[in-house]
C-alpha cells in the first residue's frame, strides 16, 4: 500500500511519464487529421464524463493531488494516445505502427489483449522504453495457466445373433478409459473452473453380416439357414460447463513485480486507461470486494421481500445479517449458520479458541489484520498483535485484512458483532461465494466437514423463515423482470442488415441493473462463460453470451423464461428459485449492441433452433414491464 504521507510529496509512475509526453505529444496527434480527430474527442468526451471523472472521485485526495499536479492537459494526452494505439492506429506514424505490433505479437504470444499490455507500460513510460525480452517476462505472467485432471468415460457393446429370423442378445461388456480434461484455467483477470456432464450417446450398429447355408437332403432336396448379426455399441461424452470467478491476482502480480512495482493506485490507474480501449476491467471492485454483486443487487439467487426469521435465529442478529447480505450478496442463513457453528450465536465464553481465533465468528489475527502483517507468513495464522495496530482501520487497510468497520465507529473489531458478520460476509464474498459456496465456506475453515455442518444449519435457518414477496404477481402469476425502456419488440426486426423475427423483448438500462426471476422455478441451464462486453455477431453462448434459463410451473402449466446477455450470474444450474430472486445483472455479453436483457417467454420447455418460434409467446402480453 502507498503511504500517503509520501504520496503528497513523491512524484508517482504516473506524473512522471506525464512530464517526459509534454505539450508537443498532443500538439502532434490533434494535428494528425480533423476526421478522426472528431471521432477521438467524441469518445474522449464520453471517457471522461464515464470513466475518468467516476475514477478521479473514488480515489480520494491523496491521488486527486497527483493528478491535479499532471493537469488535466497531460491527462488528455494519456487518453489519447490509449485510444490511438488501439481504436485509432491510422494516425499514427510508421514508427508507432511498428511499435503497435510489436505489442500485438507480443500479446498474441502469450494469449492476452495487447490494449492490456500498453495501457500497462504506458503510465511508467514510452512504449519504446521496454524490450521484447521485458515485455515477454511481463506478458508471461499474465498468460493463462490450465490445470488438468482426468475423468472417465465409459462405453457399452453388445452382440445380437439371429438364425432364420430368431435373434438372441449377449450379454453387455463394459470398458473404460481416463481422460485428461481441464480443470481449471488462471487468466489474468479471472479463474474458470469446469465441470463436466456425462452421458451415453445413442446406440450405434456396426459389424454387420449375414449368410446363407444350404445343405442338401438325401432326396435332393435343400434346407438353407439364414445366419446374420451385428454390434450395438455406445459410448459416454462430455460436455464442458464452466463457471468464472474475477479474480486479478496474476494481473497484480504481473504489474506489482519488477520492473513496475507498480502499487495498487497505480493499477486504478492501469485500470482506467484499459476501459478507455472500449474493454472492460473490474479491478477495483474486486479489490474492495464488491464485485460478486450485480447493481445494487441482495444475495446470490437471494429473496427479494420481506423475511421474517425462525424461532431459532436470534433476533438482535437477524438485522445485522440482513444488512451484511445487502452489502455483500452473501445470503443471510450461511452467515447465521457460521455465527452458529462458531460461537452457538455468540453464548461461548470466552470467544477464543484453542489457536488463537477470536470473537464472534471466530478470525485469526492474520486473516483479520491481513497475511502481510508482519510474522504472519508462515504461521497458521496466529502472531501478537501490539496495541497500537490491533483493530484499526489503518492496520487492515495496509495489509488487506477481511476486517471490516460494520458500524462504522471507528474501531475494527471481530468482538463486535456488526464489524464480525460483515467480516465474515466480506471473506465469503472474496473467496468466490456467488459463484461456488462450498469453496467460499472451505476457505473460511479448510474443512469438509465444517462445509457440511455450515450447509445443514443453513437449511435449516432457510427452511425456518417466513417470506411475504413485496413483488405482487399480476393475473397470471408473473412479476417484473428488470426496469428499463423497451428497445426491441416481439416482432421482426432487422439488424446488421438481415431481417428475422425476434423471440423475445429486449429492455435497456444500466450496466448491472438487477435482473429478477419472473416466477418461482428450478434453473434448467445456465453460461457465464463468455466476456462481459460482446459485439453483434459475437457467437459466444450461442450468441445470447451468458444467459439463464429457468423452468416455472404456474397452475399446472409449464413455462421457461430465458434471461440473456448477462453480465454476471448469481445461480447455476439446477438451482431452486423464488420468484423475484436477484438472478444476474443486466449487461451486453454475446451477440449485443448495448447493454439490454433478452427476455423470452416460452409455453412449455424451450425447443431449440428454428422449432424455438413454435413455444415463443410475446413477454409484453404476460410479464409486467
Amino acid at each position: 500500500m502507498i503511504n500517503h504521507t509520501q504520496n503528497q510529496q513523491q512524484s508517482s509512475p504516473a506524473a512522471d511519464a506525464a512530464k517526459r509526453l509534454g505539450k508537443k505529444q498532443l500538439k502532434k496527434l490533434l494535428k494528425k487529421g480533423a476526421k478522426i480527430a472528431v471521432q477521438i474527442l467524441k469518445k474522449l468526451i464520453l471517457a471522461l464524463i464515464k470513466t475518468v471523472v467516476g475514477w478521479v472521485l473514488a480515489l480520494g485526495s491523496p491521488v486527486l493531488l497527483v493528478i491535479a499536479g499532471i493537469g488535466v492537459a497531460l491527462l488528455i494526452v494519456y487518453i489519447i494516445i490509449s485510444m490511438a494505439f488501439s481504436l485509432f492506429p491510422e494516425i499514427l506514424s510508421d514508427d508507432e505502427l511498428a511499435e503497435r505490433e510489436r505489442y500485438i505479437s507480443i500479446a498474441n504470444e502469450y494469449d492476452i489483449p495487447f490494449e492490456l499490455l500498453i495501457a500497462g507500460v504506458q503510465i511508467q513510460g514510452s512504449l519504446s522504453d521496454y524490450n521484447d525480452a521485458q515485455l515477454q517476462e511481463i506478458a508471461s505472467k499474465l498468460q493463462p495457466h490450465s490445470t488438468y485432471k482426468n475423468i472417465t468415460l465409459h462405453s457399452e457393446s453388445y452382440s445380437v445373433r439371429c438364425v432364420n429370423g430368431n435373434c438372441t442378445d449377449s450379454s453387455v461388456s463394459k470398458s473404460s478409459k481416463e481422460v485428461p480434461v481441464v480443470d481449471y484455467t488462471e487468466k489474468w483477470d479471472r479463474i474458470v473452473h469446469y465441470d463436466y456432464e456425462i452421458e451415453y450417446g445413442a446406440w450405434n450398429r456396426t459389424n454387420s453380416y449375414s449368410e446363407t447355408k444350404c445343405t442338401q437332403n438325401k432326396d435332393g432336396s435343400e434346407i438353407c439357414n439364414e445366419t446374420s448379426g451385428y454390434t450395438m455399441s455406445r459410448d459416454e461424452s462430455y460436455a464442458q460447463i464452466p463457471t468464472e470467478t474475477l479474480d486479478y491476482t496474476k494481473f497484480e502480480t504481473a504489474f506489482q513485480s519488477p520492473p513496475f512495482n507498480y502499487s495498487t493506485d497505480d493499477l486504478y490507474a492501469v485500470e482506467v486507461f484499459y476501459a478507455l480501449t472500449d474493454n472492460w476491467i473490474e479491478y477495483k471492485e474486486w479489490k474492495n470486494g464488491t464485485v460478486s454483486v450485480p447493481g445494487s443487487g441482495s444475495g446470490s439467487g437471494s429473496y427479494d421481500g420481506t423475511v421474517i426469521p425462525g424461532s431459532s435465529i436470534p433476533s438482535e442478529f437477524f438485522k445485522v445479517y440482513m444488512a451484511a447480505q445487502a452489502k455483500y450478496g452473501v445470503d443471510w442463513y450461511y452467515l447465521a449458520a457460521i455465527h452458529f457453528v462458531e460461537t452457538r450465536f455468540s453464548t461461548i465464553d470466552p470467544m477464543v479458541s484453542y489457536v488463537g481465533a477470536e470473537g464472534h465468528t471466530q478470525f485469526m489475527p492474520c486473516t483479520w489484520h491481513g497475511w502481510g502483517y508482519p510474522g504472519c507468513k508462515g504461521t497458521i495464522g496466529y502472531v501478537n498483535i501490539p496495541e497500537k495496530d490491533k483493530y484499526k482501520p489503518a492496520t487492515v487497510k495496509r495489509y488487506n485484512g477481511y476486517g471490516v468497520d460494520g458500524n462504522n465507529n471507528g474501531i475494527v473489531s471481530p468482538w463486535e458483532i456488526e464489524d464480525a458478520i460483515f467480516a465474515t460476509a466480506n471473506n465469503l464474498a472474496n473467496n468466490g461465494y456467488s459463484k461456488d459456496v462450498d469453496k467460499a465456506i472451505y476457505a473460511y475453515n479448510h474443512s469438509q466437514t465444517y462445509i457440511k455442518k455450515v450447509k445443514e444449519y443453513a437449511k435449516k435457518f432457510k427452511d425456518e423463515a417466513s417470506y411475504t414477496n413485496n413483488a405482487t404477481p399480476n393475473s397470471l402469476g408473473f412479476v417484473q423482470a428488470t426496469t428499463g425502456r423497451i428497445s426491441s419488440r416481439f416482432e421482426n426486426r432487422t439488424l446488421g442488415g438481415s431481417t428475422a423475427f425476434h423471440l423475445g423483448l429486449d429492455i435497456a438500462n444500466a450496466h448491472g441493473t438487477p435482473i429478477r426471476a419472473v416466477a418461482s422455478g428450478t434453473v434448467r441451464s445456465t453460461n457465464n462463460s463468455c466476456p462481459q462486453i460482446g459485439g453483434l455477431g459475437n457467437t459466444c453462448g450461442g450468441g445470447w453470451g451468458n444467459y439463464i434459463i429457468i423452468t416455472h410451473n404456474i397452475n399446472g402449466q409449464v413455462y421457461e423464461t430465458v434471461y440473456a446477455h448477462l453480465s454476471s450470474l448469481n445461480v447455476k444450474k439446477g438451482q431452486v428459485i423464488q420468484q423475484s430472486a436477484v438472478i444476474g445483472g443486466m449487461g451486453t455479453s454475446g451477440s449485443s449492441t448495448g447493454v439490454h436483457l433478452h427476455l423470452e417467454l416460452h409455453k412449455g420447455i424451450r425447443k431449440s433452433g428454428a422449432a424455438a418460434a413454435e413455444t415463443a409467446l410475446n413477454p409484453e402480453l404476460y410479464v409486467p414491464i
